[in-house]
C-alpha cells in the first residue's frame, strides 16, 4: 500500500459464529487449490485463513466480480515481514501484486545482520514450534453484527475504558452471543468494523488502482484474526494480530500483521 489514507470500515463490526448453519459459503481454515496462490518464498500453498462469500449482503461488497474471496497469507517465512497484496481474479485464482522476497530482502536493512537462508530458517522455526501446520480443518463461519449500543461500548472500552456500570451493561448485552468476547483493550476476532489495533489502524491505498493510474482508493478492513483458545483457534505465532483489507473496486486484498 502507499499514501497515508486511513483504512475504512467495510461493514459494522461482527462477531464470529463458528460451525454455524448458514446458506453462505463463509469458512475458516481448510486447504485449497487456488491458482497463483503459492508463497513465492516457501513454494508452498499460501495459508487459507478464511473464505468469504460476497453473496452475503452483510459484507457490503457491491461490485461482485467473484463469488468467493479467499483471505490468504504466509507467516512461515519473511513474507510476513512486510505487507502482502494479491488481486482476486475469480473464486479459484489470484495474482500476487506485492510480496517480500529475497530480492527485496537484499535491498533492505535486515540483510545487514542476517542472511536470507538464516531469516527463512528463523521464521520457519518459530512457526513450526507454535503452530506447526499449514492448514487446519475447514469450519463453517457465520457473522453476527454487534448491536449499535454494544459497538459503542466496545469502542469506548478500546479507547478510554469502561466504568463499572458500563461493564455490567456490556456483559448483559453479550449474554445473547454464542461466544465470549473480551471487553478489555485487546485484538479480537471479528469481521468488519474498525478493530482494536495496538499499533494503530493501517493506512494506505490500493496499489493495483494506483498502477492503473486510477485515483487513490482507500482500503477497507475486512477482518481481524488472532489466536483464541476458547475457539481452539490458533492462526499465528503468539501475540500477533493479522489484518486483511480489501479494495472494493478491483478486489485487491492486503494482509499485514501487527503485534497484539
Amino acid at each position: 500500500m502507499s499514501f497515508f489514507i486511513p483504512a475504512r470500515q467495510l461493514t459494522p463490526g461482527c462477531t464470529f459464529e463458528l460451525d454455524s448453519e448458514t446458506r453462505y459459503e463463509h469458512a475458516i481454515g481448510g486447504s485449497h487449490n487456488i491458482a497463483g496462490a503459492d508463497c513465492p518464498n516457501c513454494r508452498l500453498p499460501l495459508i487459507l485463513h478464511c473464505t468469504l462469500d460476497v453473496d452475503d449482503p452483510l459484507l457490503n461488497i457491491p461490485n461482485r466480480k467473484t463469488k468467493l474471496i479467499p483471505l490468504l497469507y504466509c507467516m512461515r517465512c519473511p513474507l510476513a515481514w512486510f505487507e502482502f497484496s494479491y488481486r482476486v481474479t475469480n473464486s479459484s485464482s489470484i495474482r500476487i501484486c506485492e510480496a517480500f522476497t529475497e530480492n527485496r530482502f537484499l535491498k533492505s536493512r535486515e540483510s545487514s545482520h542476517i542472511t536470507w537462508p538464516a531469516a527463512i530458517a528463523k521464521v520457519r522455526k518459530e512457526w513450526e514450534s507454535y503452530v506447526g501446520v499449514s492448514s487446519w480443518p475447514r469450519r463453517s463461519l457465520g457473522f453476527r453484527p454487534y448491536s449499535e449500543r454494544l459497538q459503542q461500548l466496545f469502542d469506548k472500552a478500546m479507547s478510554a475504558g469502561l466504568k463499572k456500570e458500563e461493564k455490567d451493561e456490556c456483559q448483559l448485552l453479550l449474554n445473547g452471543y454464542s461466544r465470549q468476547i473480551p471487553i478489555v483493550p485487546q485484538p479480537i476476532n471479528q469481521m468488519g468494523g474498525i478493530p482494536y489495533c495496538p499499533q494503530g489502524v493501517p493506512t494506505g491505498c490500493c496499489l493495483t488502482c494506483l498502477q492503473k493510474k486510477d485515483r487513490a482508493r482507500p482500503m477497507r478492513i475486512v477482518m481481524s484474526l488472532t489466536n483464541e483458545p476458547l475457539l481452539n483457534l490458533k492462526v499465528s505465532v503468539p501475540s500477533v494480530q493479522i489484518l486483511f483489507l480489501i479494495c472494493l473496486k478491483c478486489y485487491t486484498v492486503t494482509a499485514i500483521n501487527r503485534l497484539s
